[in-house]
């Protein structure tokens, strides 16, 4: 027998030897299954604000979705452990984002799983609709906080004379006239959360103060940003009109006073000076604030030879400061009459956003000497501050008066996302489809005096949705929210919030936007 013949008997019978062994069936199995955690998403709140995380622990694909108990929790913040509770109660203590997570233990299989989420913590002011009215003489601001929520903006907070309540009671001065909300810019393009600019007149002088968008609180008179507070003999603002970079005021001279702050991340630096003037001196009628971060250019209209008024364009670039405050020619070929020698009073205006990232449209409403309302719409092109021209790309006048039939024109606002115009008269809220100016709506007819309408137009980013809502003020002193039909923005779809306060004598609506990264309002 050859020794191959040897190990192979002996292999034969090893096999034999171990299948005469009895299989108990004493495996040991380590069981496998996937965990899910629901209701626990990013979230948003204010400082002070105290949130309860209260996630929902299942086996994914159960539909039943049963709750699993004995599972083991563990929440992050900023990588430190902060709980190991099956819930977290979570308090707003200081602005910033930041990273959290949940890590949970399989009671049964021991795995680990885990879920990463954000909490934002922002000021109770971040974002809302700010309404400046009068009430015993006295102007007052209030403020109805918004607040983004996934796919939809829930309205949670109401502050009657929110102004006096960060002011150590203090009140506005005078009466109100209106405000404005402006931003600055980081290098990025992202937008810091915008201040307010409220003009208020009193004993026939206006008053320009500067609000905080974080606390609401002063920051400054526009008469404290003079450099070594030489103030023009005879100051009377007009209006004031900001940039990321520069800030215009208006004398009712037709001066223009400027400033270039120091600093692009900051406000109320540098100064304006009396000695400093747009152009050596050149007269303004009206200052106009477009959608300038893109287009790189804010409209004005100067003052002519003959005594009438012309559309020029400023340039204004905030990522040259070299460039800045150069003339621009409006530049519009067969509709060049749109934009000289204009007799007709401007009575509102308001940019709207377009598809295209370098261009911007305007809507404005004049009146004719005869009473007729007349809307110039029309759209520019990005200020070229080479040739010093501002292209007009399309432009139209629509007499609303004889071909729509409005008589008593109260104002106007945009769809800044929809390209809509909105008019309104004492009852009736209308609207304008603006890329053919053909197609006028009737939208809502209500049985309260309107007084005040403000946009409110949100392009969600996440969701890729656009969320859009018109802010009705009443005679009454009340105000109503209501959502806009998404596909269509000549339709409201539902109301979604009424006012708890009555805000008095309501002058002036307005949108805030607060910190975001695109420009999708005012």
């Amino acid at each position: 027998m050859n020794i191959y013949m040897k190990n192979n008997i002996l292999l034969l019978f090893t096999f034999i030897i171990f299948g005469c062994i009895e299989d108990k069936g004493n495996y040991e199995y380590n069981p496998v299954r996937d965990l899910e955690i629901k209701n626990l998403t990013s979230i948003t709140l204010s400082v002070g604000e105290t949130v309860t995380l209260i996630p929902k622990v299942i086996i994914r694909y159960d539909k039943t979705e049963t709750a699993l108990e004995n599972v083991e929790y563990e929440w992050l913040v900023e990588h430190e452990v902060v709980g190991r509770e099956p819930s977290l109660v979570y308090t707003g203590k200081e602005y910033g984002s930041y990273d959290c997570m949940l890590r949970i233990i399989d009671p049964l299989t021991k795995v680990v799983s885990y879920m990463d989420f954000e909490i934002s913590v922002i000021s109770k002011y971040n974002s809302g609709i700010l309404i400046l009215s009068e009430e015993n003489g006295q102007a007052q601001l209030s403020m109805i906080r918004s607040k983004y929520m996934q796919d939809t903006i829930i309205y949670d907070g109401e502050w009657k004379n929110v102004y006096s309540i960060e002011n150590d009671g203090d009140k506005l001065r005078g009466k109100p006239i209106f405000m404005q909300e402006h931003w600055v810019y980081s290098d990025g393009g992202e937008i810091s959360l915008g201040e307010i600019t409220v003009l208020t007149e009193e004993n026939g002088k206006i008053l320009v103060q500067e609000l905080n968008g974080n606390t609401l609180k002063r920051e400054t008179y526009i008469e404290q940003e003079f450099k070594d507070g030489k103030v023009p003999l005879n100051f009377a603002p007009k209006s004031v009109l900001h940039t990321d970079f520069d800030s215009f005021i208006l004398d009712k001279s037709g001066e223009v006073y400027i400033r270039r702050s120091s600093v692009n991340t900051a406000y109320h630096t540098g100064y304006f000076a009396d000695n400093i003037k747009l152009w050596g001196g050149k007269n303004f009628s009206d200052l106009i604030f477009t959608q300038y971060n893109m287009v790189n250019g804010v409209l004005a209209l100067e003052i002519n030879e003959k005594g009438k008024r012309d559309y020029v364009g400023i340039y204004s670039d905030y990522w040259r400061q070299e460039s800045n405050l150069k003339r621009l020619n409006i530049i519009g070929g067969y509709y060049n009459n749109h934009f000289k020698d204009l007799d007709d009073e401007i009575l509102w205006c308001d940019w709207r956003a377009l598809d295209d990232y370098y261009t911007s449209g305007m809507s404005i409403v004049t009146i004719t000497q005869s009473g007729d309302y007349i809307l110039h719409c029309f759209d520019m092109d990005q200020a070229d501050r080479r040739s010093g021209k501002w292209n007009v790309l399309n432009s139209k006048k629509i007499n609303l008066t004889k071909e729509k039939g409005i008589a008593n024109l109260k104002g106007m606002c945009t769809n800044k996302k929809m390209n809509y115009t909105y008019y309104w008269d004492d009852y009736t809220i209308y609207a304008l489809e603006n890329w053919y100016n053909t197609d006028f709506f009737e939208v809502k007819k209500f049985d309260k005096k309107i007084v005040a309408v403000s946009d409110y137009s949100v392009w969600d980013r996440i969701w890729k949705k656009r969320l859009s809502a018109l802010i009705i003020g009443f005679e009454d002193g009340s105000v109503e929210i209501w959502e806009i039909e998404r596909g269509d923005a000549a339709k409201l779809k539902n109301k979604v919030y009424t006012s708890k306060n009555c805000f008095g004598n309501i002058k002036n609506i307005i949108s805030k936007v607060g910190y975001c990264f695109d420009f999708f309002n005012h």
